[in-house]
């Protein structure tokens, strides 16, 4: 792949991590330090534009974030140690978006509802969390010292030397029903 294009897609895929992450961040305390007004057109204004900012940017980055990582992970080829860590994090960013549209939603749905604070100091925390063990993890690039993966997934498919079959079952005894030639194939 042409070094231009990996530029573009890392130039992109870092423009819609700043605003998912920043979604992730910025939404929950905004529903923390919510509308304290009796002012039913304020409020319906602060619900409108949580839930704008949610289903117009940060899900779309998000979406956007997720796709061209993936495409970075298959356009540089990179499948070390650290990646795979940094993917399992990143599913925890997945978790907290997927929790905090919950809440946004519930929020544009129910004026009377404010969330509490148990509900959403989780989601800020995990999504703070995260944000950071994932610069850390790009940005050090730790050597893990053990080899947790199989050999198997730190290769694409097509890279891999064909998987070979489990050796076939045999009986001692001659008059076993099944034949000592039949062998299982992969799927």
């Amino acid at each position: 792949m042409s070094s231009a294009l990996v530029i573009a897609l890392k130039a992109l895929h870092i423009s819609a991590l700043v605003f998912w992450c920043a979604g992730l961040i910025a939404l929950p305390v905004m529903l923390l330090h919510g509308p304290e007004t009796t002012d039913a057109t304020w409020a319906r204004s602060a619900r409108k534009s949580n839930r704008a900012a949610f289903v117009f940017i940060a899900s779309p980055a998000g979406f956007v974030a997720i796709g061209t990582g993936i495409g970075l992970i298959f356009a540089v080829g990179v499948f070390e140690d650290w990646l795979f860590l940094k993917l399992g994090v990143v599913g925890v960013l997945v978790i907290a978006h997927l929790q905090i549209g919950r809440v946004v939603m519930r929020v544009s749905r129910d004026h009377d509802w404010h969330p509490p604070t148990w509900r959403l100091a989780p989601i800020l925390g995990a999504s703070l969390g995260a944000v950071l063990a994932i610069l850390w993890l790009v940005l050090a690039k730790p050597p893990i010292a053990t080899q947790v993966l199989p050999w198997w997934l730190l290769q694409p498919v097509g890279v891999q030397p064909s998987l070979t079959a489990p050796p076939p079952l045999t009986s001692s005894s001659s008059s076993s029903s099944v034949s000592s030639s039949a062998t299982m194939t992969p799927i």
